[in-house]
């Protein structure tokens, strides 16, 4: 079977990237493929904003990224997916950690707990260990 990493560009009201995605995801892993990382850049950042408060009517993309990532940890199927977003495309977004806070003495942080802050470089590796990178926009 095959690993792969995902990169979503696409804001979380962008709809149309994210489901995409989803539905990739979701179909590659019922085929027995494995989702290694989940990589956000530029606008896709701000999916990792705990701060989201969709519409009614519409997903949450950071909710529902976590519990597809969690969901792999539950079944056995494997290591956990990585939820991760570009540290400079987060910062600049104002999407951060406890720790980023703490360096600007920031009280406040909004990175939702099921997400993490990595570099660019972390992706390159990362798409060196999968078959394949697939890339939402």
């Amino acid at each position: 079977m095959a690993s792969f990493s995902i990169i979503i560009n696409a804001s979380p009201v962008s709809h149309q990237a994210h489901h995409s995605a989803f539905q990739f995801a979701t179909a590659a892993r019922k085929q027995g493929h494995d989702i290694k990382q989940l990589f956000f850049f530029q606008d896709g950042v701000n999916t990792g904003s705990a701060l989201l408060s969709p519409a009614g009517d519409e997903t949450n993309w950071a909710q529902r990224w976590a519990s597809f990532a969690e969901q792999q940890i539950v079944t056995g199927s494997g290591a956990q997916t990585q939820l991760v977003l570009c540290v400079a495309s987060a910062l600049r977004r104002g999407v951060i950690n406890k720790d980023e806070a703490a360096q600007i003495d920031s009280a406040q942080f909004n990175l939702h707990p099921a997400f993490r802050l990595g570099g660019l470089g972390e992706l390159v590796t990362h798409s060196l260990d999968v078959d394949r990178v697939i890339h939402f926009k």
